[in-house]
């Protein structure tokens, strides 16, 4: 009978100790994707924005990373977040504009800015 219970606490413990493990490697695998997140803000009809579009396309870059695009000249939620995201960089009173990434909770703004940083860092 000590037997069993022994059995039945070791069994019972095991698995919460599994269950943690595995709730933890999930919640790594998310901080993860997140880090991994580019957002991007983009104007329809920018110019600009086609070199850093055929870029992102050509290197299939939202297959390797989470990408998430967001129109802002005819978005308004997306213009409000673009605003947001732009604020928290502080561009020191600079006007913003498009192409402009958001990653690692940092902002780059302009073909090269971004062009570059995508280079630097994803090896594109």
């Amino acid at each position: 009978m000590k037997n069993n219970k022994k059995i039945r606490l070791i069994i019972l413990i095991s698995c919460v100790v599994t269950l943690g493990i595995v709730f933890f490697i999930f919640k790594y695998i998310e901080r993860m994707k997140l880090q991994n997140t580019l957002v991007y803000y983009y104007g329809q009809e920018c110019d600009n924005c086609n070199v850093t579009d055929d870029l992102l396309a050509k290197n299939d870059v939202a297959e390797k990373f989470t990408l998430i695009k967001k129109e802002v000249w005819h978005d308004l939620d997306n213009r409000n977040d673009w605003n947001q995201k732009a604020a928290a960089c502080d561009f020191e009173d600079k006007p913003i504009g498009v192409p402009f990434l958001y990653a690692n909770k940092k902002c780059y703004m302009g073909v090269e800015n971004v062009v570059d940083f995508l280079k630097r860092e994803y090896a594109l």
